[in-house]
């Protein structure tokens, strides 16, 4: 399963590759980052969520990658999107 993850902005003092070395640590062999860009008027990161037998229940991805974006304070605009829906990061 995709993930993307859509913001505005980065957390203060943190880089695109500190943000995306986080999010592999944080999915614990779950899944892998297939990258992200930022132009630094917005940006977006790609996830693949994955596990042995290619099934992982997309409720807990996503509130392992909501708790460690809000974990790193990303603003309060940032939009995950899982199977094309939009869910907001502080709801």
């Amino acid at each position: 399963m995709d993930v993307y993850i859509h913001f505005k902005s980065l957390p203060q003092n943190k880089t695109l590759e500190e943000i995306e070395n986080g999010l592999f640590d944080a999915m614990d062999g779950k899944g892998i980052v297939n990258g992200g860009s930022f132009d630094g008027t917005g940006g977006h990161i790609e996830l693949e969520l994955q596990d042995e037998d290619d099934n992982v229940n997309p409720k807990y991805a996503q509130l392992g990658v909501k708790a460690y974006l809000q974990q790193m304070q990303f603003p309060k605009d940032t939009l995950i999107e899982f199977g094309g829906m939009e869910i907001p990061l502080y709801n």
